[in-house]
């Protein structure tokens, strides 16, 4: 299911699609304290400004796996 989040500030706004729920959803959280955030009809808002952000299950999992695998890491200050 195709999901959407519409972003908005002053005279500026883009439309945030996703094949994740997840994708729109952290888009709502992470920029509606600072912008106009809230879901959109995904099936209307392919006019102006979008950002198409589609999720591969696999290359997901793969990534996080890399990202927890146990490597040693270095902190920098």
């Amino acid at each position: 299911m195709i999901s959407a989040t519409r972003l908005e500030a002053a005279t500026t706004a883009v439309t945030v699609l996703s094949n994740r729920t997840e994708v729109t959803g952290w888009a709502q959280r992470y920029f509606g304290p600072w912008w106009n955030a809230a879901p959109a009809d995904a099936a209307t808002v392919c006019a102006g400004a979008v950002v198409i952000a589609d999720v591969e299950p696999t290359q997901y999992e793969e990534l996080t796996l890399l990202v927890h695998d146990g490597r040693p890491t270095q902190e920098l200050e």
